[in-house]
């Protein structure tokens, strides 16, 4: 059985956006101070051609945790293959959202 973070994301990866836009809403009601939930819902909005709502969402994300970079990201989730890592930056980049490099 998938975590319930595991679920979220796997919506994301499936392009299944509004799905999972309403998974990651849902989330942030339960656990309002979720950074990555956050990042994940603004590259999100880059996929879905909201870039304003992906920025505001990041700015969000950065007050929670100033420090945050896509790379943390990386970090936290040991996937084998790095394909969702891309698609992630990919959605920030088309909202935008600078993606500097580790």
């Amino acid at each position: 059985m998938l975590s319930s973070r595991s679920f979220l994301i796997s919506q994301f990866l499936l392009h299944r956006y509004d799905e999972a836009e309403a998974s990651f809403k849902r989330r942030l009601e339960g656990a309002p101070n979720s950074d990555l939930t956050r990042a994940w819902l603004a590259s999100l909005y880059g996929y879905t051609g909201r870039p304003d709502e992906a920025r505001r969402i990041w700015q969000e994300l950065l007050a929670i945790r100033p420090d945050f970079s896509p790379e943390h990201l990386r970090q936290v989730l040991a996937f084998k293959s790095l394909d969702w890592y891309d698609h992630f930056v990919d959605g920030l980049k088309k909202a935008g959202i600078e993606v500097r490099s580790s």
